[in-house]
């Protein structure tokens, strides 16, 4: 479901492919790129592609995406902020990565339960909903602990509502559910403690909902939806 990376690199790394202009192959990879660490640990950074600089000024909030290229080993270094772009000297790499054939994910960087800086790798679901019902696919990449979440159509009210224990940093859970309004809400130990927060979902679409940030100082959700699932 999905694929825990260890290093903020990665995300600047595959967003790097896709600045260097590879071209678009069916059969090649399609790769989305999120900066998910807000405030002061959100620094941008530069990053150069086989000895070329390919990305500077990557900041928080950026989704960039679906970058496609194809299969093959890519030589990635990542330079801290200096004079000029990739000017700094390189503070990871050159390092290479490879990527497959048919490869749908996002690569989002975002803070470790302990708010280290790390990344998470997930798998996209961009098939055809059932019946014009809505995906959500949310994803917990904050620094906060194992929450429950419960979706429903109203929190405090009556109604079906799907709930999920233990959802922790670096997972994705995902459902389809009736288009219209939902509610998220994030429970401890059976209380709210943040939310319920509520989502237009539409028909034939798919809601990525990622939290992000410190709980509860700079949390809150990146959302983003892609449309045309039919």
């Amino acid at each position: 479901m999905f694929k825990k990376v260890s290093r903020l690199v990665l995300l600047v790394m595959v967003l790097a492919l896709g600045v260097t202009g590879v071209a678009a192959a069916d059969s090649g990879a399609k790769i989305y790129v999120i900066h998910g660490i807000p405030g002061s640990a959100g620094f941008p950074v530069d990053v150069s592609v086989n000895g070329a600089c390919a990305l500077p000024n990557f900041t928080f909030g950026q989704r960039v995406g679906p970058l496609s290229l194809p299969a093959g080993d890519y030589t990635i270094a990542v330079h801290a902020p200096a004079d000029g772009a990739c000017g700094g000297a390189a503070a990871i790499g050159p390092v290479t990565l490879s990527f497959a054939n048919g490869d749908n994910k996002t690569i989002i960087a975002h803070l470790s339960e302990a708010g280290a800086p790390t990344a998470s790798v997930f798998m996209n679901d961009f098939s055809a909903t059932g019946r014009g019902s809505a995906r959500i696919l949310a994803h917990h990449t904050a620094a906060a602990p194992e929450v429950d979440v419960v979706l429903a159509r109203n929190y405090n009210g009556g109604g079906p509502r799907i709930n999920v224990p233990g959802f922790s940093n670096g997972e994705q859970i995902k459902a389809e559910v009736r288009p219209g309004d939902q509610q998220v809400t994030l429970e401890l130990g059976g209380a709210p403690v943040f939310g319920p927060t509520t989502l237009n979902l539409k028909p034939f679409t798919a809601t990525y909902v990622y939290a992000v940030g410190t709980f509860p100082s700079t949390f809150q959700y990146l959302v983003y939806t892609e449309a045309g699932l039919k």
